[in-house]
């Protein structure tokens, strides 16, 4: 069951298969959603002002770097939720952690991913490995590909 999300924006780039899937769980549950068009290494001071007009009361970022907007945010009443898995060595920022940012934000808007929506995540914290590990059969794993290719 689905959590609550009426008083949630989310900022999400839509730059690989785990952040496309987020955005279409978004919208699947009627999140408000700002969509950033930045490549891998976006950075949230680099997007438009009016990104951050209208923001609900909670904000998740979805790897995307911009602690200093991150503290203004929360200066300005916002609750600010990071999601991400990733070490930003050279900005000196460590926000990895164990589940990829798919099931992080599953897990924020209580959503049931599906097995493929699962696979996905996986394949983006842990490559093939992962899913191997996961019990992912060799048909299943090439089907997760094939989606992040198209």
């Amino acid at each position: 069951m689905a959590n609550d999300t009426s008083d949630l924006t989310l900022i999400c780039p839509n730059n690989d298969p785990e952040a496309y899937t987020i955005l279409k769980i978004a919208r699947k549950l009627g999140i408000d959603v700002m969509v950033s068009e930045q490549p891998h290494g976006g950075r949230l001071n680099r997007e438009p002002a009016s990104a951050f007009e209208n923001l609900k009361h909670r904000v998740a970022i979805v790897e995307t770097l911009g602690p200093d907007i991150e503290e203004k945010l929360g200066h300005q009443g916002h609750e600010v939720i990071i999601i991400d898995n990733h070490q930003y060595i050279k900005d000196g920022y460590d926000r990895r952690h164990p589940l990829s940012s798919l099931e992080q934000f599953a897990d924020l808007v209580g959503y049931k991913l599906s097995r493929l929506e699962k696979g996905i995540g996986i394949a983006d914290r842990s490559y093939v490995y992962g899913l191997l590990k996961e019990g992912y059969p060799k048909q299943e794993i090439e089907e997760i590909f094939t989606y992040a290719d198209s």
